[in-house]
């Protein structure tokens, strides 16, 4: 029982560190598209072909605007994924052995469950938009323009390695587990 204690105090501190990086990184995000307005030119490269060479412009704030918002529905979805364990809101919800881990009496493991997961993801693809953001400050900085593929290629399959572990990870936590299953016959 002891043992049981120790890993859900464990498990809170690791979701509670998680869910204050989540923010951090969502501050992080937001501030730095906003400072960058500050030192960017009117009009900036908005997207970059597979050689970093610009292939699409538009207006800087319009890029900062894009970007904000795309980090606040990465925030909303980390930090507000968990809430939809409401009996009423099942049908929205996609897990592996969705049965088992919605039941009332496993709701409020799934919803912690959930949480370090959504944390843990919603951190790294903030940290990897943060990495892209400022690849992108960067490149629009130089001369002639043009992304660091040095740095965005290995970023970039970093968070793709992480998102497959974290799959992995994820179907692995939402097994039924043993005790809960069935005997053969």
């Amino acid at each position: 029982l002891a043992v049981i204690d120790v890993f859900s105090v464990s498990v809170l501190k690791e979701a509670s560190f998680m869910r204050i990086s989540v923010v951090v990184l969502f501050l992080a995000n937001v501030i730095l598209e906003l400072a960058a307005l500050a030192f960017l030119p009117a009009n900036v490269a908005i997207h970059f072909g597979p050689d970093g060479s610009p292939d699409g412009w538009g207006p800087s704030y319009v890029n900062a605007l894009v970007m904000v918002g795309i980090n606040v529905m990465v925030f909303l979805m980390t930090w507000l994924s968990p809430q939809l364990m409401r009996p009423s809101a099942s049908k929205w919800v996609n897990l592996p052995n969705k049965d088992y881990w919605l039941r009332p009496d496993v709701v409020e493991e799934t919803k912690k469950r959930l949480t370090r997961f959504m944390c843990g993801f919603g951190a790294a693809l903030l940290a990897f938009l943060f990495v892209v953001s400022a690849l992108s400050i960067l490149a629009n900085l130089s001369t002639p323009v043009r992304l660091n593929l040095r740095v965005f290629i290995p970023a970039f399959v970093a968070f793709m390695v992480f998102t497959m572990g974290w799959l992995v990870a994820m179907f692995r936590a939402f097994r039924v587990p043993k005790s809960a299953q069935t005997p053969a016959r």
